[in-house]
């Protein structure tokens, strides 16, 4: 996805082969199996929707689509957002180099194809008696809905709390939210009581939140362009 390469995906047909090797050498051992879905790369902080982009810097949308050429079915990768905001810290727009920006089609692509191997995961585990976590679905709400961590509020946007600054990892707050999930999915599967991670306390000692809460409490990570512009500086390319 990094690449802009849905091809390097793997083929679902031999992932399935693969794949079922694994789940069924496992079960062979009469152990119990949980399977993951895998998360859409498009769901991650790396890829940023023009919308997402003008919230994260506080400036109208348009400026973003008719300084950078992008459409709402565009994506700008993380190192794109990087260009951007040294851009608007020289308060000179330059264009966006083509390697920044991941085309909407190309991202359905990507999207699709994750979605085959998720089915493929999926009916593996129900050949072979696996139990199935769906941490796609996680990622996904993230994206539609945000989740919440203790008091704050964490979304998939850049800077948003959940990721770290590559865009794709999540910090501490993201895989405490993970395992939260995923520890109240084996209680309610198995009939057990594990303790969950206090999310309030991660929260406070997590180095990637406090982008997220100085977001909401300041102007903009690079000020606002359109106040730049009402003292007499030009934004325009």
């Amino acid at each position: 996805a990094v690449a802009g390469n849905p091809a390097q995906i793997p083929d679902p047909a031999a992932f399935r082969a693969t794949y079922t090797q694994i789940v069924k050498g496992l079960r062979d051992m009469q152990v119990e199996v949980i399977v993951t879905t895998i998360p859409d790369p498009m769901d991650t902080a790396y890829f940023s929707r023009p919308t997402a982009a003008a919230n994260l810097f506080r400036i109208p949308d348009n400026i973003i689509r008719d300084s950078y050429g992008v459409s709402n079915n565009d994506w700008i990768t993380r190192d794109g957002l990087t260009v951007i905001g040294n851009q608007f810290i020289r308060r000179r727009i330059e264009g966006l180099p083509a390697q920044y920006i991941l085309r909407g089609p190309v991202g359905a692509d990507i999207s699709n194809r994750v979605r085959a191997l998720n089915a493929a995961i999926t009916a593996v585990a129900s050949e072979q008696g696996a139990v199935v976590y769906d941490l796609a679905g996680l990622f996904s709400r993230l994206r539609t809905s945000r989740l919440t961590a203790g008091s704050l509020t964490v979304s998939a946007d850049y800077f948003g709390g959940f990721y770290s600054l590559d865009g794709y990892y999540p910090g501490a707050t993201g895989h405490a939210l993970i395992a939260n999930d995923l520890l109240g999915f084996i209680n309610r599967t198995y009939g057990k009581n594990f303790r969950l991670i206090d999310l309030a306390a991660t929260v406070r000692d997590d180095p990637t939140t406090k982008f997220e809460r100085a977001r909401e409490e300041g102007p903009g990570l690079f000020g606002s362009v359109e106040n730049d512009a009402s003292d007499g500086t030009s934004t325009e390319p």
